[in-house]
């Protein structure tokens, strides 16, 4: 796993990456934010994601290449900010076919 955050200085250098990888943001909640639904919007994430805020298992997408929305306004309820992190997963899995 790593840490785009920090390893990575030039996207050119995941061109053909392969695995596992985190994205991670700090969330701070705006004031005209509060008592209005945040949504998270991904256009997709190739090709599973699990996402978290502060820590917690909140969402997980096998769609790789379809966007999807996270409603996150109850989660965030009363905080002043989260830690937003996804784990984008683009590993080839193999299946095998049963008969």
């Amino acid at each position: 796993m790593m840490w785009l955050t920090t390893l990575c200085r030039n996207i050119n250098e995941l061109d053909h990456w392969e695995g596992r990888c985190w994205y991670r943001r700090k969330i701070e909640i705006q004031a005209e934010w509060i008592g209005r639904r945040i949504l998270l919007h991904f256009e997709a994430v190739n090709y599973r994601a699990r996402v978290f805020l502060n820590g917690s298992l909140i969402f997980v997408n096998k769609d790789g290449f379809l966007p999807f929305d996270i409603d996150i306004s109850d989660l965030l309820e009363g905080r002043p900010g989260a830690i937003l992190a996804v784990e984008a997963d683009n590993s080839h899995h193999h299946f095998t076919r049963k008969n």
